[in-house]
């Protein structure tokens, strides 16, 4: 006979037990393979005769029938069934030994190698292959060579390897696979997002090829922050560091990931854009969250290293204990150890941070660390004290930032963290500026800021605090410099014991330059606003005052280095006029604390005697400072010691007057008394319009004084500012 040409396939729905026919013959029970097809995913499960399925009808010329078992018939109730011809590749007939020719025997075993040859087409036909008029090489390379490659085709049609991309597949394939199982489309995914060389060479694997490289839900971030992201979140900043200077994102935005971890950030290689996450980091035992580090040294790399890689775009909130190490526990720890930070420095933006014991640690670090636009806060619930030790520390280090910058940062302690501070400096190499930020600390009664080292300045800042029971910023050490203009002061509590501000007298080469200052008072302010010994410059516009009580701008004991001025180093006789019966002489002795010099002029008896200094002065400035008096062979009773200013025009006449008198009774020998020129109550009398000298009188009046006592008057500080 001859084989039909037919199908060697029938497919249909199972719908029950009972046969299911096929119209081709078969030789035997196992020249079958039966499926059964999952209708939505066209994933196929292969059937097992007898255990799945029975046959009827071998050696039929129109065919059979398959029947499955009960149970198979329940389980794939609703698939397709496929049933297809599948005749072994062997020669069962054997002719060499016949005692005669039988042509059945030999019909069948020629139909059989017919039927073999259809099931080879019908695969052949399934399989991609060039028409066969073409002269096409289809030979695959060896298995080393194409090893991790995917099948492409060159300008000519012939088989070639390259890495895939979208454009090597055919909308039919991508297609199939966007309709295939998951196995599919996993597949598809790697072929458009396959393997880097970045994650070669950091022996990174991708865990999911839907996101493209460069984002961390590639290697497992979890963006609902169940479970803990940090070695996802690592392996995506490996991969881009070997690929050099690129920029990583979460692959979604607003997610929240989990951190418990320390993750390690090259600087001069990869940015991080979080999209608007939220860093859960409350899990973090020790450590810090993000380390950043350099790892181009080589000098002659570093032009590339200047190129941006900033951490940006979320807000992390630390741990809510406070029993860890606080010392080595925080948000961001800048780490040089000699490599590349010098030239790339560290840029944070547009975001904040929560509740770390240290916000931001430089302990050997950049050239230039700057946060952009940074919320600081800590909110303490029910500990003695905060979360903080100091947002910022830059201790003193080998090597340490030399510039810090913090621009539109506002630094945030809730009201019952009475433990937060804001900032410790003690290396000398560091500049650090705070630039429109805004310190509110209504939580803190203590010292915010304690500057031993190195220079800090403020620009535009608002500062608002509670509390009594220390300095705000405290400033000693020698060279050491705090620097601030153009500053809001808000101050919700009574300070009648520690100024917002303090010099210490060991600054030598710095001291605090105080520039413009609004103050806004709620209650008594009797101290100075600016205590200690240490220097002080004055520039500008002092302050300007909004209720409350007006402090004293200066310590008495501070020495104001204003120009013009006139300090004790360039104090002398000239310009100054006795009333007396002798001119003023210039002494070296006695001398008190704190005066290089001396004025010295004799008293007369029973007669009012006066010494005055005339010097020239502009509209707008005030006389601020303090000066010592000391009478020696006094005898007599009842005395007054009196100081008058005035401001005059330029033919002498008095436009402003102010008196500042001193406890009388100055009757005998009296030691160097430190008497501060202060304003009376109505606060600073600064010069009026049309002022072209200041006119400053001393004068001593005793009704029965006798002999000839010698008055001494030491000015360490007298200026005008």
């Amino acid at each position: 006979m001859t084989v039909a040409a037919n199908d060697t396939v029938e497919r249909v729905v199972i719908n029950g037990v009972g046969s299911y026919a096929f119209s081709f013959r078969i030789f035997t029970e196992s020249d079958l393979v039966v499926r059964a097809i999952a209708p939505d995913t066209g994933f196929p499960t292969l059937l097992v005769l007898s255990s799945n399925y029975t046959v009827s009808g071998v050696n039929n010329e129109a065919g059979g029938g398959v029947t499955l078992t009960n149970q198979t018939a329940v389980d794939f109730d609703g698939y397709i069934l496929d049933i297809r011809s599948d005749v072994q590749t062997i020669q069962p007939a054997r002719f060499k030994y016949l005692s005669q020719y039988n042509p059945i025997t030999l019909e069948q075993a020629l139909d059989r190698a017919a039927r073999q040859n259809q099931d080879q087409r019908r695969l052949i036909n399934a399989s991609i292959r060039a028409p066969d008029y073409e002269n096409t090489d289809m030979v695959l390379p060896r298995a080393a060579l194409r090893a991790g490659m995917g099948l492409m085709f060159d300008e000519e049609g012939s088989l070639a390897l390259g890495a895939p991309t979208s454009t090597s597949l055919t909308a039919s394939v991508l297609v199939s696979l966007l309709s295939g199982s998951p196995a599919q489309f996993a597949l598809l995914m790697q072929l458009i997002n396959p393997r880097t060389d970045g994650e070669i060479g950091a022996s990174v694997t991708p865990t999911n090829y839907l996101y493209p490289a460069g984002t961390m839900l590639r290697y497992g971030a979890d963006p609902t922050g169940v479970t803990d992201s940090t070695a996802a979140i690592q392996a995506c900043i490996n991969a881009a560091a070997a690929t050099g200077h690129s920029r990583i994102r979460v692959g979604q935005c607003g997610a929240t990931l989990k951190v418990n971890g320390n993750l390690t950030w090259p600087v001069d290689q990869v940015g991080i854009d979080f999209e608007g996450a939220e860093l859960d980091c409350r899990g973090l035992t020790s450590g810090y969250t993000f380390n950043a580090t350099a790892s181009e040294a080589d000098s002659t790399t570093r032009v590339s290293m200047v190129k941006a890689h900033p951490l940006e775009n979320f807000s992390a909130f630390g741990p809510s204990t406070q029993s860890l190490p606080r010392a080595t526990t925080g948000f961001l720890k800048v780490t040089d150890g000699g490599s590349g930070l010098g030239v790339a420095g560290v840029t944070v933006r547009n975001g904040g941070s929560l509740n770390f014991h240290t916000h931001y640690l430089n302990s050997a670090g950049a050239f230039f660390t700057a946060f952009e636009n940074w919320d600081f806060a800590v909110v303490q619930d029910g500990a003695a004290d905060g979360y903080s030790d100091y947002f910022i520390d830059i201790p003193v280090a080998a090597v340490s930032g030399e510039r810090n910058s913090f621009t539109n940062c506002r630094f945030g302690i809730a009201a019952s963290s009475t433990g937060s501070k804001i900032l410790r400096q003690a290396n000398g190499n560091a500049d650090t500026h705070f630039n429109n930020c805004s310190f509110n600390a209504i939580g803190t009664a203590g010292r915010l800021f304690t500057i031993s080292a190195g220079t800090v300045r403020w620009n535009g800042v608002h500062l608002e605090g509670s509390g009594d029971t220390d300095y705000w910023v405290y400033v000693s050490g020698d060279s050491t410099m705090f620097d601030y203009d153009g500053i809001e002061m808000v101050v919700n509590d009574a300070k009648t014991a520690y100024s917002p501000f303090y010099c210490h007298s060991d600054v030598v080469g710095g001291g605090i330059q105080a520039g413009s200052l609004r103050f806004v008072c709620a209650s008594d302010f009797s101290v100075p606003l600016i205590a200690g010994e240490g220097p002080v410059v004055a520039r500008g516009a002092l302050m300007a005052y909004v209720g409350g009580s007006v402090p004293y701008y200066l310590a008495n004991s501070q020495n104001i280095l204003a120009d013009p001025g006139f300090t004790a180093d360039s104090f002398g006789v000239d310009g100054w006029v006795a009333g007396g019966t002798a001119a003023p002489t210039l002494v070296d002795t006695p001398l008190p604390a704190g005066a290089a010099n001396v004025i010295r002029f004799t008293l007369a008896s029973s007669q009012t005697n006066t010494l005055t200094l005339t010097k020239a002065c502009k509209p707008g400035q005030v006389l601020s400072g303090q000066l010592y008096l000391r009478a020696d062979s006094l005898t007599g009773s009842g005395g007054n010691f009196n100081i008058g200013v005035a401001y005059l025009d330029v033919i002498g006449n008095a436009l402003e007057t102010y008196n500042v008198t001193y406890p009388s009774g100055i009757t005998t020998n009296q030691a160097y008394t430190l008497l501060p020129i202060n304003p009376g109550a109505g606060g600073y009398v600064r010069a009026p319009k049309g002022t072209a000298q200041m006119h400053i009188q001393m004068t001593m009046t005793g009704t029965t004084v006798t002999g000839s006592p010698l008055v001494y008057v030491g000015l360490p500080v007298l200026n005008l500012v």
